[in-house]
C-alpha cells in the first residue's frame, strides 16, 4: 500500500508539472529549466547571444528581448485547426532592441502573441516563422533583411522607411510601407487585407502569387514601384489601371476562390484555404496554386518539429528535504522513482 501511494503522488507530480510553463534555455548544450508565467523573462535573463529557449504550451509574460537569441514555442494555433496540440501564448506587449552590429540574428517560432511587437533601432535578419502575431510596429525602428514565414499578423503591419522584409506564406491584415522609396515589401504566396484608408499598402517591392482583398480599393498602389505577378485580387480601380501585367487576376465574389472565407475579416480560425476549382484555375510562377498553401513554404501553424517537446515539456521534479530536482522526458518518472526514498 505505502509504494501505491508513492507511485500515485509521483503520477500526480508529474501531471502538475506537464501544466505548467516552461522555459527551457539551451546554452552550450546544458539545459536549464525556469518555471511558470515568468519563465521566459527569467530564461532571457540569463541568456546571451546565440542561446536557445524553448517554450512549452502555455501563456507567458512577454518581455523586451535585446539578445540575438532563438525562442521556439509549441505552436500558434490556439483552436487547434490543422494539430491537436495546444499553443505557447506571449502576453503583452513587447520591444525589440537588437543592435545591428550583432552577429547573430533574433529567430522567433511558433507563438501566439496577443499585443503589439515594437522594434527600435535597426533589427537587421531576424526571422519570425509560424508565429500569429497581432501587429508589428515601429519606434524609429527599421527592419532590414527581416523574414516571415508562414505567419498570421492580424491587425497590423508597418514597416518604416529604409527597411526590407519577404513575407512568404503568411496572413497580412494591413501592411504599410511608410516610404514609396525605401520601404521594401517582398511578398510571395500571401493573403493580404486591407481594411483600413489609411494604410499605404505594399511600396515600392514585388508581390507575386499572392491574394489581394481591399473591398473599398482603400491602397495605394504604383506601379512604377511595385512589381505584381501572377495575383488574384479582389479589387477595382487603382489596382487594375496601375498594375499592367497582365499574369494577374481580378476577381468579383470571395466564394470563387476561397472554400469558408466569405466575410472579408480576419480570424484566427479563418484557414484561407481555396476550393478545389480555385487551386487548379489560379497559379502563381511555380504552378503550385496562389495563396498561402502554394509556393516553397506552403502553411501550417505548428511548430518545425525541431524542438524535442518531450525533453521541454514533461518533468518530473522529485522534492526531496525542500530541494527540487527536475527529470525530463518521457522517462522522467522513472528515474525520479530511482532517486527518490521514502517520504519524497
Amino acid at each position: 500500500m505505502k509504494k501505491l501511494f508513492f507511485f500515485t503522488a509521483a503520477i500526480i507530480c508529474v501531471a502538475l508539472n506537464h501544466a505548467q510553463n516552461v522555459a527551457t534555455l539551451i546554452h552550450s548544450g546544458e539545459e536549464t529549466p525556469f518555471y511558470g508565467s515568468e519563465a521566459l523573462v527569467q530564461a532571457l535573463s540569463s541568456a546571451v547571444d546565440g542561446d536557445t529557449i524553448t517554450l512549452s504550451d502555455g501563456t507567458f509574460t512577454s518581455c523586451d528581448i535585446a539578445k540575438a537569441v532563438t525562442i521556439r514555442g509549441a505552436g500558434a494555433d490556439i483552436d487547434n485547426l490543422w494539430e491537436p496540440y495546444a499553443a505557447t501564448v506571449l502576453s503583452g506587449t513587447f520591444r525589440i532592441m537588437q543592435p545591428d552590429s550583432t552577429a547573430e540574428k533574433l529567430t522567433i517560432e511558433g507563438i501566439y502573441h496577443d499585443d503589439a511587437i515594437i522594434y527600435t533601432g535597426t533589427l537587421q535578419g531576424c526571422t519570425f516563422s509560424r508565429c500569429r502575431l497581432s501587429s508589428v510596429l515601429s519606434e524609429d525602428g527599421h527592419l532590414v533583411d527581416a523574414q516571415f514565414i508562414q505567419c498570421r499578423i492580424a491587425t497590423y503591419f508597418q514597416l518604416n522607411d529604409n527597411s526590407s522584409v519577404t513575407c512568404m506564406n503568411c496572413v497580412l491584415v494591413d501592411p504599410h510601407g511608410e516610404s514609396e522609396e525605401t520601404s521594401y515589401f517582398n511578398v510571395a504566396n500571401c493573403v493580404v487585407l486591407v481594411n483600413n484608408d489609411d494604410i499605404g499598402f505594399l511600396r515600392p517591392g514585388v508581390v507575386q502569387n499572392s491574394i489581394l482583398y481591399d473591398p473599398a480599393d482603400y491602397h495605394y498602389v504604383n506601379g512604377e514601384v511595385t512589381e505584381f505577378y501572377n495575383n488574384v485580387a479582389f479589387v477595382e480601380g487603382e489596382f487594375r489601371t496601375a498594375v499592367a501585367n497582365t499574369s494577374n487576376r481580378v476577381v468579383s465574389g470571395l466564394s470563387a476562390v476561397f472554400r469558408t472565407f466569405t466575410t472579408g475579416t480576419y480570424t484566427d480560425t479563418e484557414t484561407f484555404e481555396l476550393t478545389s476549382t480555385a487551386q487548379k484555375s489560379y497559379l502563381g510562377t511555380d504552378s503550385t496554386q496562389v495563396g498561402i498553401y502554394g509556393g516553397s513554404y506552403p502553411f501550417v501553424a505548428t511548430a518545425s518539429g525541431d524542438i524535442e517537446e518531450e525533453d521541454s515539456v514533461l518533468v518530473a521534479t522529485l522534492i526531496h528535504s525542500g530541494e527540487e530536482t527536475p527529470f525530463y522526458g518521457s522517462e522522467a518518472l522513472v528515474q525520479a522513482l530511482s532517486s527518490a526514498v521514502d517520504g519524497d
